[in-house]
């Protein structure tokens, strides 16, 4: 099998990783609930998001198991390459837990933006335009809300985040149905 097979098995299988896509439509706007309405310390509300976050993954197996979506697919080498791809994200952590503990209020801004490039990697293993055009359109639109927006709203990024990954995750299903429509004809 080419590797453009294997890439199209697993976005086929995996339905393009909508379902992890979709746990974090959920998660952003309670982070942002966090931000607007939890009366605590910047510091803890920064500890909170970063536990808060952790939930995407048992959520988007939730998300997967309710969407049919399996876990796994048998012999597509493909699939130990994302391990990698997630660990590429671990020397980020250090730069968030100094933005944790020196500067928590940016936490709330490179939390999100560093999420949405990390997408970026996913648009070479489901072989899909989608994952590159929404990476790079979230950070810039985290970054520029940043910019925009006086920082007492700063939690309106997360709600914005949460709305972006709602759709995205929509556009993920929708072109998953199309890829299956093609195969089947």
């Amino acid at each position: 099998m080419e590797i453009k097979q294997y890439q199209n098995e697993l976005s086929t299988k995996l339905r393009n990783g909508a379902n992890f896509i979709l746990s974090g439509a959920v998660i952003w706007p309670v982070v942002a609930l966090i931000w607007a309405f939890v009366d605590i310390d910047i510091r803890a509300k920064s500890g909170i998001t970063w536990s808060v976050g952790t939930c995407v993954i048992p959520l988007a197996f939730l998300v997967g198991h309710l969407l049919k979506i399996p876990k796994t697919v048998k012999d597509n080498p493909l699939l130990s390459i994302l391990p990698i791809l997630i660990a590429s994200q671990l020397p980020l952590f250090p730069f968030l837990v100094y933005l944790l503990v020196n500067s928590s209020d940016l936490f709330i801004v490179f939390l999100p933006t560093v999420s949405a490039a990390h997408f970026f990697t996913y648009g070479w293993v489901y072989n899909l335009k989608l994952f590159y055009d929404f990476s790079f359109l979230m950070s810039m639109v985290m970054t520029i809300l940043a910019f925009l927006l006086p920082t007492h709203l700063w939690w309106c990024l997360p709600l914005v985040m949460g709305a972006i990954m709602g759709i995205f995750g929509i556009l993920l299903l929708k072109e998953d149905h199309i890829k299956i429509s093609k195969v089947s004809q």
